[in-house]
């Protein structure tokens, strides 16, 4: 057979184009195997990672590293620290309820019940309906800043003073007040 036009013949150009596809088809392959094997933590021999036995030098789990051992490890620490403290803690109880049956004549507030508490350091407050009241002087000092709301909302007058031209509220008593002191968490 002749050469064509440009010097090859026909079984030539087949020839080589068939050998320039299987090349391809080879290179590609590679690449596709060579971007997903890891080289072997021992002998540096190319392995899937998933691979339970180097074939070069026999060691397993050849593809696993050391920094996935500690990725795992710190993950599942992070994990059960979440669980643990997140997830299963506790709720915080939000303090002692107290009511005015206990207290008769010298319950202090115009509610019958409230819940007795104290915010670290040393504030002695009672929550009503969503809201927080200071009772004693460290408390209502600190009210405003803390978002407390006036403990005169719900504070009663003393029936003792009605008539008088100074109306009198009903002391808090200061057992009441160490009560709430003695549940404060300790520094």
């Amino acid at each position: 057979m002749g050469a064509g036009k440009h010097g090859f013949h026909k079984e030539q150009f087949h020839d080589r184009s068939q050998s320039l596809v299987h090349e391809l088809a080879v290179c590609l392959q590679h690449r596709r195997h060579s971007m997903s094997l890891t080289p072997c933590k021992t002998c540096g021999h190319q392995v899937a990672p998933t691979a339970k036995v180097c074939p070069g030098c026999g060691v397993k789990n050849p593809g696993v590293r050391l920094k996935h051992y500690l990725y795992g490890i710190a993950f599942a620490t992070a994990l059960g620290w979440f669980v643990i403290n997140v997830l299963g803690a506790p709720p915080k109880q939000d303090g002692v309820k107290i009511t005015a049956e206990e207290y008769g004549e010298a319950w202090p507030f115009t509610v019958p019940s409230v819940l007795l508490d104290c915010e670290p350091p040393a504030y002695t407050v009672v929550r009503v309906n969503g809201g927080t009241y200071a009772i004693n002087g460290s408390a209502r000092s600190k009210a405003a800043k803390m978002g407390w709301r006036d403990l005169s909302a719900i504070w009663r007058e003393d029936p003792k003073a009605v008539g008088t031209t100074t109306p009198w509220k009903v002391p808090v008593p200061t057992e009441m007040i160490q009560r709430a002191l003695d549940s404060c968490p300790k520094p």
